[in-house]
């Protein structure tokens, strides 16, 4: 049986390191969702019970966001969780270091995943 706990314990360490950047990264992925379905910061505010200014602030990644008002997000952009924290989930055997490897080469978090998964998926 594979064990992943250094793995996981390292890449959690990374993830708690590196906050900021995430939520800058999460904030912008959720700006990407809301641009390509034309919805405006004002209606996510109405849909999600917040203001402009506060979904701005997440999307500009200066503030991260708490479970419940993650979810109320997702819900006002019509997608799920997974669709926009997919690239920052490393899972089972296939993906084994993906986070952690990739995250360590200092690049942008999204796409050192992407181009990881990409090439891992040629594989098969």
């Amino acid at each position: 049986m594979y064990n992943s706990n250094l793995e996981i314990m390292n890449v959690n360490q990374y993830l708690l390191d590196n906050k900021e950047k995430i939520n800058t990264e999460i904030g912008e992925k959720m700006k990407q969702v809301r641009k390509k379905k034309h919805i405006t910061i004002e209606e996510i505010a109405v849909r999600s019970v917040t203001s402009p200014s506060y979904i701005n602030q997440i999307e500009r990644g200066r503030f991260g966001v708490s479970l419940a008002k993650f979810l109320l997000l997702c819900n006002a952009l019509e997608v799920t969780p997974n669709e926009i924290l997919e690239e920052f989930i490393s899972g089972g055997r296939m993906n084994d270091d993906i986070l952690y490897n990739k995250l360590q080469e200092g690049k942008n978090l999204s796409e050192n995943i992407l181009d990881f998964m990409k090439e891992k998926k040629k594989e098969f």
